[in-house]
């Protein structure tokens, strides 16, 4: 007959244990996944092969495919996402005023 254990848990410790579970499930599933243009998340398509050339994530060839790690591709756009915001731009109406004010725009009476 084989042996049996028992163990008893409180609801949290089995919370516990099974966010542990998941965690180190999906950490290995995201490390060995590879992705290409149709399957990458957020990046698709066109933008994808650009990014992918441009060194942005490494990839590679596989046959007409370029491949990269989910995990790179996600690295990436947690960078891209906590990169700091450039200035607001000024609005129209004060980029016209400077530039009327230091000459390099002038009105011009139009022909009608």
């Amino acid at each position: 007959m084989k042996e049996v254990k028992l163990a008893v848990l409180t609801a949290e410790e089995l919370q516990v244990l099974l966010e542990v579970a998941v965690r180190r499930g999906t950490a290995h599933e995201s490390a060995t996944e590879w992705v290409d243009a149709r399957s990458a998340p957020v990046v698709r398509g066109r933008r994808f092969h650009r990014l992918a050339e441009e060194k942005a994530f490494p990839s590679a060839r596989v046959g007409r495919r370029r491949i990269a790690r989910r995990v790179d591709v996600d690295a990436y756009l947690e960078a891209e996402l906590t990169k700091p915001q450039s200035e607001p731009r000024a609005p129209v109406d004060d980029a016209i005023g400077e530039a009327l004010a230091q000459g390099k725009l002038r009105v011009l009476k139009g022909r009608r």
